[in-house]
Parts: structure tokens; C-alpha cells; sequence
């Protein structure tokens, strides 16, 4: 597996991240891009995210999703951030996934 780094942000505070997790949520993130039409290989991405909104950035440029998708993109990132210790509330998150260390 090439060395990518994730970071999130809840409540816009750091979280940190153990290995385990970070590979969780890359390959998680994989598999959403990788779902969507065309898109292509993560070197860089973003998911930005409210109870109201949600936007994906790949490789700089933002990813087009309707309501289902960005629905299914939202609540599938809550349901990984919430399992998180030290997380009680989402208001607002950021997950971001850049190749290397």
C-alpha cells in the first residue's frame, strides 16, 4: 500500500489517528471515489463536511454527487468519525487524504 496520511478535523479540533485508523478511512475514501464516475486515482482529497452540506475535492478539483450520493457520502463518514473516542458531537467535519508522509 503506498504511504498516504489522513487527517480529520471535528468541530474544526484536530483529531488524532492511529494507523489503523487512517488506513480505515483512506481505503474507505477509496472505494467512494472509486465508485463515482469519472474520477480517478487519489493523490489528493478532501471531503468537507455540516449537517447540511457536503463537498468532495479530488486531486483539486470538486467531485459532482446529487442528493443520494452526497447523502450516502455524509452519513457514511459520520458513522466512521462517531466510532471515534474522544467524538460526542458532529457539527462540522474535514477529512483529507494526501499521498505520502
Amino acid at each position: 500500500m503506498s504511504s498516504k496520511t489522513v487527517t480529520l478535523k471535528v468541530n474544526s479540533v484536530n483529531i488524532p489517528l492511529s494507523f489503523f485508523v487512517q488506513t480505515y478511512f483512506d481505503r474507505v475514501m477509496d472505494g467512494i471515489v472509486g465508485s463515482l464516475e469519472h474520477t480517478g486515482t487519489v493523490e489528493t482529497l478532501m471531503l468537507d463536511g455540516s449537517k447540511d452540506a457536503i463537498a468532495l475535492t479530488l486531486n483539486g478539483l470538486p467531485v459532482a454527487m446529487n442528493e443520494f450520493v452526497r447523502h450516502i457520502v455524509r452519513r457514511t463518514a459520520e458513522g466512521m468519525i462517531s466510532s471515534l473516542r474522544g467524538v460526542d458531537q458532529i457539527n462540522t467535519f474535514n477529512i483529507s487524504v494526501a499521498a505520502g508522509k
